[in-house]
């Protein structure tokens, strides 16, 4: 296993991987009934993708890095694990549309809002590929409806991720979905980035009322769950969002 691991792997990368493993212990798993110990129970599964997505994302941030960062090593990992199926090939193919998003805007900056916000979908394809590989490896079968309302969930944690990370990662030279606003709409960033959490929080009521009576009390108790660990954020300089 160690060999395994030794090309793809960095501690730093999975250091970070514990936030997304937290948030899928606590809003996903909870979920179907299951225990937040599930994730333990396969720490060798979700350990490794969550960490392999941040490596990637890491040096996809670090200017030296010669080789462009990829996901064909997770790919392999997963096919190993008997669990690469069309799904999960496909939110591969997402997170790799994200990181060369990512590069392309530390090269080029901001295109335009529609390519942003196709990007922070892609974004949260970390997410996708951990729901999917619970789904199969407790033999749950996967409901449109509720990873559409998980969607929805995923793209509001990203904005909030940015806003409460935005000094930090314009210092650093990082992509942050706050920044692209800046650049693309001047003075109005604030009230559009306002105008989209709104929104977003708008889809997320919505999807939820598209679930199942069961599901819908289910997905409830994890958005509330979510307000309770982020709780709204707000701007550094005090604005409302």
């Amino acid at each position: 296993m160690v060999e395994e691991l030794k090309p793809a792997l960095s501690p730093r990368g999975i250091e970070k991987s514990g936030r997304v493993l937290k948030a899928f212990s606590l809003l996903y798993v909870p979920f179907y009934g299951l225990s937040p110990s599930v994730v333990f129970d396969h720490l060798g599964t979700f350990g490794v993708i969550s960490a392999a997505v941040y490596d990637a994302d890491e040096r996809n941030e670090t200017p030296s890095i010669v080789r462009r960062p990829n996901l064909r090593w997770l790919r392999a990992f997963l096919k190993r694990r008997r669990l690469l199926d069309p799904t999960i090939a496909r939110y591969l193919r997402d997170g790799e549309r994200w990181l060369a998003f990512e590069r392309r805007y530390l090269r080029q900056g901001a295109r335009g809002l529609q390519d942003t916000l196709c990007a922070m979908r892609w974004r949260s394809s970390d997410f996708r590929i951990l729901h999917t590989a619970l789904l199969r490896l407790v033999q749950l079968r996967e409901e449109l409806r509720i990873f559409e309302a998980f969607a929805a969930l995923e793209f509001l944690m990203e904005v909030d991720d940015d806003i409460s990370s935005f000094n930090r990662d314009r210092l650093a030279g990082h992509f942050n979905f706050v920044s692209a606003l800046l650049e693309l709409f001047g003075a109005d960033y604030a009230a559009t980035l306002g105008t989209i959490r709104g929104r977003a929080l708008t889809d997320l009521r919505a999807y939820r009322k598209g679930l199942r009576p069961q599901e819908r009390e289910r997905f409830a108790r994890t958005v509330r769950t979510y307000f309770t660990l982020v709780p709204e954020p707000k701007l550094a300089n005090g604005a409302a969002t």
